[in-house]
């Protein structure tokens, strides 16, 4: 069952990234022609970050879609969701509160407003880093805690005779 539901989230959170990937192009894309703000962690332009974030939620969406290794899917998601939170950390540090103005690119390529862009993105992280933080260290931990746990009352057990 736990195995399911993390298969269920794997392909409902690369689905997820995928979509969020092609909102980043189309909108890096439509701003071709129009100056975009300079970022506040990095001090660069917003096209080669955008470019770089598109390229990782790619990659990680790629990786959840695809491959066979639960624990590899699982791990990008929460290390991406993590690399946003960063980042969002890293604007409220240099005074940004407000994340709308630099999610304006995508915003303006869908007919959105800005802050709702910026709401949706940070749900949409959170919500990754919840569960595939959840279901990351939960399920070792669970199979940890049957390993060490000795029989129940109604088992029995057959360990072998020490060799004299």
């Amino acid at each position: 069952m736990a195995n399911r539901l993390i298969r269920i989230y794997i392909g409902s959170a690369g689905g997820l990234l995928l979509a969020a990937a092609t909102m980043v192009f189309m909108g890096d894309w439509a701003s071709a022609g129009v100056v975009l703000p300079v970022d506040p962690v990095f001090g660069i332009s917003m096209r080669p970050l955008l470019e770089t974030a598109g390229g990782m939620i790619l990659l990680v969406a790629l990786v959840s879609n695809f491959a066979d290794k639960t624990d590899w899917a699982l791990g990008l998601t929460a290390w991406l969701a993590a690399v946003y939170w960063g980042y969002r950390a890293g604007m409220m540090w240099n005074g940004c509160q407000e994340a709308g103005v630099y999610a304006s690119p995508v915003a303006d390529a869908f007919g959105l407003p800005a802050g709702t862009v910026a709401g949706a993105s940070d749900m949409l992280f959170a919500g990754l880093l919840l569960g595939s933080g959840l279901l990351f260290v939960l399920p070792p931990m669970r199979r940890t805690a049957r390993k060490t746990t000795g029989p129940r009352d109604n088992e029995t057990t057959d360990f072998p005779e020490p060799k004299a």
